[in-house]
């Protein structure tokens, strides 16, 4: 009787265990949810900038799919794979930072995350899906650097990024199925006699051959193709902005100093010469003093002293690139380290808006020193947003941004910037 009764218990037992369904993982403070074994399965929370725990190890499919509240995501070390669709439709999404360890972006993991403008994979990346559409209709996508892990970009990789402007794919690319599918805007920046040269003929996409045989950009031995200043400095060389510190050498994590920059600005606006008198007292190098004098007359500069020397911080590139604007109107965005009744806001809010500058964290930081390869980003960023227009008093020449964004209406001239950089080729900076 008594292993009746123990028969029956255990019976009761397992049928009461059947019937209680298991309970679903919940997230945590964050919204996120990870199982067991470090996927990332979900997330809840309320968007904006987010970093993923620590200890996630793979994001899951659609774990963040359509999370139009999204803005930026940091995915930390240790993640290796991002699955198909993980990120998909994140309209909001502005920037990804990938991290080091990562080895596979799935098939469709940020499609359609149109307010991306710039991606930079990292060499451990080896694998694109094999049903490609990775960053599909990424339509504000302006530039795209290549680590030298992939050996393949599948079917619409990139497929309709409309506003794609540069691709920097060094030479281990051998494979390519319509990678750059309706990308109309698109120049690939690779190695000469490569698989890349090939496609972009095939598909009657411009090629510069500006990477060398070990994925450098252009001739300079210190900008590996992966770098996030690449397309920038390949557009400056070939536009004729600078040449660099040496043959061979640019320099991009070098301060960049106030003569510096304000030379970028006067080659990347025609180098005119200009006879304006200035007041400045102290020593200015001979390469300068024309960019000087020009800066001076478009009221860039002011007082007895330039300190042509001295560092160019982050206040002073984004608000010359801002005069250069038009002193554009912006959404005024929220920094805790400036008045909003300045100048130096509006100017911070324009560069933040159009994706000239990034915020760092709450704040804008102006007083950072900006480095050559950050500096030259920024030109290259509010070149890209602008079109060439004259100045209706004494022909000056101004970036002006396009229509669809803030701004004072000011007449246009039909051009673009391409084809007016003139650079003496004797300067070096």
């Amino acid at each position: 009787m008594r292993k009746n009764w123990t028969a029956l218990l255990l019976a009761l037992a397992l049928c009461l265990s059947l019937a209680v369904p298991a309970r679903a993982a919940a997230p945590d403070k964050d919204g996120f949810i990870v199982d067991a074994e470090g996927v990332l399965t979900k997330y809840s929370g309320s968007g904006g900038h987010i970093v993923l725990p620590a200890g996630v190890k793979k994001v899951g499919y659609g774990a963040f799919d359509r999370c139009s509240t999204l803005s930026s995501v940091v995915i930390p070390e240790g993640v290796t794979y991002i699955g198909t669709n993980a990120f998909r439709n994140c309209v909001g999404l502005t920037k990804v930072s990938f991290p080091s360890t990562l080895e596979e972006i799935d098939s469709g993991a940020f499609g359609g995350c149109i307010s991306l403008t710039a991606l930079d994979l990292p060499d451990s990346v080896t694998s694109l899906g094999e049903q490609g559409s990775n960053f599909f209709g990424c339509t504000n996508l302006k530039q795209v650097t290549v680590g030298r892990g992939l050996t393949k970009l599948p079917y619409a990789a990139f497929g309709k990024c409309t506003s794609l402007l540069s691709a920097v794919v060094p030479g281990n690319v051998t494979t390519f199925s319509w990678s750059f599918l309706d990308c109309p805007n698109l120049t690939i920046h690779g190695v000469s006699g490569s698989r890349a040269e090939a496609y972009a003929a095939e598909s009657g996409i411009p090629f510069a051959a500006d990477l060398g045989a070990s994925a450098t950009v252009s001739r300079f031995t210190d900008v590996p193709a992966a770098s996030p200043y690449a397309a920038a400095i390949l557009w400056a060389v070939e536009n004729e902005v600078t040449t660099g510190k040496e043959t061979t050498r640019f320099g991009p994590d070098e301060v960049c100093t106030r003569g510096q920059f304000l030379t970028f600005l006067w080659r990347a606006n025609g180098a005119p010469r200009s006879n304006e008198a200035t007041h400045f007292t102290d020593p200015i190098p001979e390469d300068y003093l024309m960019a000087a004098r020009w800066a001076y007359g478009m009221g860039l500069v002011s007082g007895s002293t330039l300190g042509a020397g001295e560092p160019c911080t982050r206040s002073m590139a984004i608000t010359w690139l801002w005069q250069l604007a038009g002193n554009p109107a912006a959404f005024p965005s929220s920094f805790q380290d400036l008045p909003r009744k300045s100048d130096l806001f509006m100017a911070a809010s324009w560069a933040v808006t159009t994706n000239v500058a990034d915020k760092l964290g709450d704040n804008f930081s102006p007083n950072r020193v900006c480095t050559r390869g950050e500096a030259l980003t920024y030109l290259y960023r509010a070149v890209k947003k602008t079109l060439l227009i004259e100045s209706p008093s004494a022909g000056r020449r101004f970036f002006l941004l396009e229509p669809d964004s803030p701004g004072p209406p000011i007449r246009r001239s039909a051009h673009g910037l391409r084809g007016v950089f003139r650079l003496p080729h004797s300067h070096r900076s």
